[in-house]
C-alpha cells in the first residue's frame, strides 16, 4: 500500500477534530451533553470523538459547520502551528534536544507520550522529530503502554514505520550503553532496552518486514518526503541504513543519528 496520501500536513488527525470540537464547544458554553443532543447522538459517543477515538461522520461535520457557524478550515491547523505544538510536547516529554518556542501554548492532545509518538510517526518527519523520539522513548520506555500504541498505529496502516522506529532506537540505545563509562547511565540504557526489545519481538509476529524482489522493496515508504528527480530518491536509497531497507523506508536517517540525539537531550539535561 502506497503511504503517501497519510502525509499532506493539512490533513488533520481525529485528535485534532475532536480538539478543534471541543473547543468550540467550550467557547460557546456548551456542554457535552449539550452538544450531543444537537447531534443527535449519545454523550459517550462525543466523548469518543473529542478523545479522537471515533471518526466523525461528514453529515455531523455539516451540522458542526452551520451550528457553530464557522468555516470549514478551521479544523485544518496551519503546519507552523502542528510542528511548533508538536516540537513543544517531544521537549517535554524527554527530547531536551529541541528548542521550545515559548509563544506556543502546550497541546492538551499532546500531554500524552503515546499521542506525541503517533503524530510523529503520522507526519513522517521532519527528520529532527523522529530522531527526537529517542530521547523520548528512553524517558519513558516504562510508562508506555506499548500494546495500545501499537494497536493504534496499526490501524493506520503505519506499523512498518513503527518497527523502523523501534529497531533505529533499539542500536541507538546499544550505541551509547558502549559508549558511556557510567554504569548507572548504562543501566538505564539496558532497562529500556529490554522493555524496547520485548515489545518489537511481540510486535514482529503481527508485522513482519515487507514483501521483497531480489532484495529490492516492492513499495517504499518515503516518510512523506518529495524528490525532485529520480537521481535525488536513487541517492537517498543508497545513503539508506540496513533498518531502513529491511521495513522498506526511503530515508538516508541513521541508527547514529538515534544516538546522537540521545546524546545532545543529555548534554542539554546536565546542565
Amino acid at each position: 500500500m502506497n503511504k503517501n496520501h497519510f502525509f499532506v500536513f493539512q490533513t488533520p488527525s481525529r485528535s485534532q477534530i475532536g480538539e478543534t470540537i471541543r473547543d468550540l464547544r467550550k467557547k460557546k458554553g456548551l456542554t457535552q451533553g449539550d452538544l450531543a443532543k444537537v447531534l443527535a447522538v449519545s454523550q459517550a459517543n462525543l466523548s469518543e470523538i473529542e478523545s479522537g477515538k471515533a471518526a466523525l461522520s461528514a453529515e455531523h461535520f455539516i451540522v458542526l459547520l452551520k451550528y457553530f457557524n464557522v468555516p470549514a478550515n478551521v479544523f485544518e491547523p496551519s503546519l507552523a502551528e502542528t510542528g511548533g505544538a508538536l516540537q513543544k510536547a517531544l521537549a517535554a516529554h524527554g527530547a531536551s534536544n529541541l528548542v521550545e518556542d515559548p509563544s506556543i501554548l502546550p497541546s492538551e492532545r499532546l500531554a500524552q507520550v503515546e499521542t506525541a509518538i503517533r503524530e510523529v510517526l503520522v507526519e513522517g518527519g521532519p527528520s529532527r522529530s523522529l530522531t527526537a523520539l529517542a530521547p523520548v522513548l528512553f524517558q519513558n520506555s516504562h510508562r508506555i503502554n506499548f500494546t495500545r500504541l501499537y494497536a493504534r498505529i496499526r490501524e493506520l496502516d503505519l506499523d512498518l514505520r513503527f518497527l523502523w522506529l523501534l529497531d533505529n532506537v533499539l542500536e541507538a540505545f546499544r550505541i551509547e550503553k558502549e559508549a558511556t563509562e557510567d554504569r548507572k547511565i548504562a543501566l538505564a540504557f539496558t532497562k529500556a532496552e529490554n522493555v524496547l526489545q520485548r515489545h518489537r519481538d511481540t510486535a514482529l509476529k503481527k508485522t513482519p518486514p515487507p514483501a521483497s524482489v531480489n532484495g529490492l522493496i516492492l513499495e517504499e515508504d518515503n516518510l512523506g518526503q518529495s524528490f525532485a528527480t529520480d537521481k535525488s530518491m536513487e541517492e537517498v536509497r543508497k545513503k539508506s541504513s540496513n533498518i531502513s531497507r529491511r521495513w522498506g523506508i526511503l530515508t538516508a536517517i541513521q541508527p547514529e543519528d538515534f544516538a546522537h540525539a540521545i546524546q545532545e537531550s543529555r548534554l542539554v539535561d546536565a546542565h
